[in-house]
């Protein structure tokens, strides 16, 4: 699952279109398709922010959330353990975890 945060006053991109923007089909090739390419692009990145990522972060251990499934994106193949890519628009249930969230973003 990949989510956007969103954030007032700020314009929400679009996952598969900055996939797309950075030309996945390069690293993932073209036999899944262009869409399966930039659901594996999406997915490397999500996984690489969280096991490496730089500069400001926030951690949260437990906390209730929600995603908006917008799109559902079947892989060719398993990646990092997963069969497909959801995505959405992320959402803390916890008021203060999200405002800290949006202050990342800001």
């Amino acid at each position: 699952m990949a989510g956007v945060l969103p954030v007032p006053d700020m314009d929400h991109p679009d996952l598969l279109a900055v996939a797309a923007d950075h030309h996945p089909q390069g690293l993932y090739g073209t036999r899944g398709g262009h869409r399966n390419a930039c659901a594996a692009w999406i997915i490397c990145i999500g996984w690489s922010a969280r096991i490496g990522g730089s500069g400001p972060r926030l951690d949260i251990h437990h906390a209730g959330w929600r995603l908006r499934t917008d799109r559902r994106i079947p892989l060719a193949e398993q990646m990092y353990g997963h069969d497909a890519l959801h995505t959405g628009t992320f959402t803390l249930n916890d008021s203060e975890l999200m405002e800290q969230a949006r202050r990342l973003a800001r």
